[in-house]
């Protein structure tokens, strides 16, 4: 078992999974070439944390007639072998193991997205992704944070925030159910870990999402989870998305087909949300925040 499958599995990548990309990575070893060139991409890691990422990945992906692999494989593979200077990083930096888990974690979900819009285990937003590996975005638990700045004035629950103000931006990775105490704990970890950012301000908390557009109360069910994760958030800001753009993570579809009667509809959210489409609505994104931890619910 080479050093890639063993990741994939210590991490909990289904079987087939952990087998392509252990695959894939001997694939890449065999070629002098390909593996040189990975080899030096780590190798731009490994001497500066902060690098321009974009130059990289475009000379990954240009390895994949060469390789025979798809090029979001061999994003995923790349990343992987960023690991273990990640894991010196957090050493050094005295993050805990458990953050470190929760943060790579993100490969999994991500390749599961991958699999499922394009059918290949890989990664499609490794730009997005990279940002684990510079330091600038953690998972704790459920949830994924960064810090954010406001780009307007906002008043939160009586509390003004002007423009440029930093925030605790959260994300919300596929692939588990939305608990709502799970994300309570990824609030208060979260909280510990920016407070010193904050010099004292309040803790703010914003979220840039499809999830917490006011739409939601109208398709979904009051139970749904998604409902309760929104409720902590005030909205500021809701757009209208014409092309509803997101709608490729509630279908797991690249884009919306020309006929809305071919979006998937295996699940009651899927229904929920055809059923909106097709009456000529859109899935929007809202931007909302609240202060912590005043807007929690008791």
């Amino acid at each position: 078992m080479n050093s890639i499958e063993k990741f994939c599995r210590e991490i909990g990548m289904p079987e087939e999974e952990c087998e392509v990309l252990g695959a894939a990575y001997l694939k890449v070893a065999e070629i002098k070439e390909v593996y040189d060139v990975m080899k030096a991409c780590v190798a731009v890691y490994e001497h500066n944390t902060d690098f321009e990422h974009k130059p990289i990945f475009e000379k990954i992906e240009s390895l994949s007639g060469k390789a025979g692999l798809h090029k979001y494989t061999l994003d995923l593979v790349y990343m992987i072998m960023l690991v273990p200077h990640l894991k010196e990083l957090y050493t050094e930096n005295g993050i805990s193991e458990d953050v470190l888990r929760d943060s790579v974690a993100d490969l999994k979900w991500k390749s599961a997205e991958c699999k499922k819009v394009y059918g290949v285990w890989g990664i499609f937003v490794g730009w997005w992704t990279i940002d684990f590996f510079k330091l600038k975005r953690f998972a704790f638990g459920r949830l994924q944070f960064n810090m954010g700045k406001f780009n307007a004035d906002y008043n939160i629950s009586g509390e003004a925030v002007k423009k440029e103000d930093i925030y605790i931006d959260t994300h919300i990775p596929s692939g588990k159910p939305l608990n709502y105490e799970e994300c309570q704990l990824s609030y208060k970890c979260a909280a510990e870990f920016y407070k010193n950012t904050f010099k004292g301000a309040p803790i703010i908390f914003g979220c840039n999402s499809w999830l917490l557009s006011t739409d939601n109360k109208k398709i979904l069910p009051e139970t749904s989870n998604i409902l309760k994760f929104a409720s902590d958030y005030e909205v500021l800001e809701q757009v209208k998305d014409e092309k509803s753009t997101d709608a490729w993570r509630i279908f797991n579809v690249e884009k919306l087909p020309e006929r809305l009667d071919d979006l998937p509809q295996e699940t009651s959210m899927q229904r929920a949300f055809a059923k909106w489409l097709k009456a000529g609505n859109t899935i929007d994104e809202a931007f909302g925040a609240f202060i912590y931890p005043h807007r929690f619910r008791k």
